[in-house]
């Protein structure tokens, strides 16, 4: 099998790989800068992309005759993501009108459904968030958006309404359903706008944080 990084032929050093998780662990480890991400990753021509955002135990294929990696720096690779996220952000609110109305007429079954496909949205995003201050010199306890909120706040704000929310659900609440969507998602929502553009424009003038050896 051969393995390419952005189109040059790295040697295997004779590892035996079992996975997925352990090659590319490997290759981060010892073929790939710290300041540098994976982006693309093909076996045979066919992408394998899934993998980087599911890596667990599912192995590679036997007969794999060349592996492609590209990689991009953290700071394209974040720029990116923010972007992403603020798309994504936008395309919820525009959603939560219709998820409000569902629980105030009482409907939850399509009420619920919506629901369920809204917060599917959101929880990728909140790992992303939290991805860049594991990756830079980001204190999200001090980092203020606003004059009175961190992002620490703000994760915490989240954590505590997905909480009131799993309790209205269990209790088939329509009301406090709508309610927590209405008062309490749509400033959030705002606030993580804000949050993401505070993101921007820090995230240039701020170090990558050094990976232990």
């Amino acid at each position: 099998m051969k393995l390419f990084i952005n189109e040059q032929e790295v040697s295997l050093d004779k590892t035996i790989f079992y996975n997925w998780f352990h090659l590319i662990d490997w290759l981060l480890k010892n073929k790939i800068d710290h300041r540098q991400g994976i982006v693309e990753l093909t076996v045979d021509g066919k992408s394998y992309r899934h993998v980087l955002s599911s890596i667990d135990s599912e192995p590679f294929p036997s007969d794999a005759q060349c592996i492609k990696i590209t990689t991009q720096d953290a700071y394209s690779i974040s720029k990116s993501g923010l972007m992403k996220v603020q798309s994504i952000l936008t395309t919820l609110q525009g959603e939560l009108p219709s998820i409000i109305e569902f629980f105030r007429k009482g409907d939850l079954i399509n009420g619920s459904g919506s629901l369920g496909r809204f917060v599917q949205s959101l929880i990728p995003i909140i790992d992303f968030i939290k991805s860049i201050s594991q990756n830079f010199e980001i204190d999200f306890i001090t980092q203020r958006f606003n004059q009175e909120m961190t992002i620490q706040d703000l994760l915490s704000q989240l954590q505590n309404f997905f909480q009131a929310l799993t309790s209205a659900q269990e209790r088939s609440d329509s009301v406090e359903l709508a309610d927590l969507m209405e008062f309490e998602m749509f400033p959030l929502l705002e606030h993580w706008q804000k949050a993401v553009d505070q993101l921007h424009l820090v995230l240039p003038q701020t170090p990558l944080r050094t990976p232990p050896s």
